[in-house]
């Protein structure tokens, strides 16, 4: 936690809650998707990206042959948003290792990894056999994808696609339900305003859905949302 700011936390979570309009006193939690919530999770999760690559090792040796070997570095990295985060290793030599070092982390504050949320992805280099699923894990509403070019005619790609092999991010399937969901009440919740006063409503969300996910591969998805609200209204 940044120095000085233990007596704000402090303040704030000692501070009466509004439940349904009564204020209360509420010393044992932390409402789930308020808005200091964030803000905790960074303050305890603060020095995580350093401790889990705590004694790693940066290179390893791979024999081919006898006559020929391989130096292989290793390298790795963490993204985090608040308490979601992922940890990418080009390598799963480092993987037993980080793992303990997050575990430990989390186990110092109180904190342990949700197992149920949390897994294990290998994007293979091996070529994927037709029948074989794609290794792919989602992230902040978009959904990670590893597949072979040739395999992604279902998705309209980008046109810097090269190479054989790509890492596919595109909204994902839960995320565009949740959006469709959100469409249909605001559509059904105005049906006695005009249709000036139901676009005002609808652009403003529509813009920052498509603003958030432009950097994926989301064409045929924009062109999927475009067609429900045509239907919905």
């Amino acid at each position: 936690m940044p120095t000085g700011f233990e007596h704000v936390l402090k303040s704030w979570l000692s501070n009466n809650v509004f439940n349904s309009k009564n204020l209360h006193k509420n010393d044992h939690e932390v409402y789930q998707g308020s808005i200091i919530s964030p803000l905790i999770a960074n303050f305890t999760l603060d020095g995580l990206e350093t401790t889990a690559f705590k004694s790693v090792i940066k290179s390893v040796t791979i024999n081919d042959s006898d006559k020929n070997k391989k130096i292989l570095d290793l390298h790795f990295s963490l993204i985090r948003y608040a308490d979601n985060f992922v940890i990418i290793l080009n390598h799963p030599r480092n993987l037993k290792l980080v793992k303990e070092n997050v575990k430990d982390f989390l186990k110092i504050r109180g904190l342990h990894i949700n197992i149920k949320k949390s897994k294990d992805i290998f994007f293979s280099s091996k070529k994927l056999e037709k029948n074989d699923s794609s290794s792919k894990f989602d992230f902040m509403g978009f959904t990670f994808m590893y597949q072979p070019t040739t395999r992604i005619s279902r998705i309209v790609s980008r046109h810097d696609m090269t190479g054989s092999k790509k890492v596919i991010i595109h909204p994902s399937k839960k995320n565009v339900i949740s959006f469709k969901r959100k469409l249909n009440i605001i559509i059904r919740k105005n049906t006695n305003i005009s249709s000036i006063q139901l676009l005002q409503k609808l652009n403003p969300v529509l813009k920052d859905w498509s603003i958030y996910f432009a950097i994926s591969v989301c064409l045929k998805i924009l062109n999927e949302i475009d067609n429900y609200i045509y239907q919905r209204l």
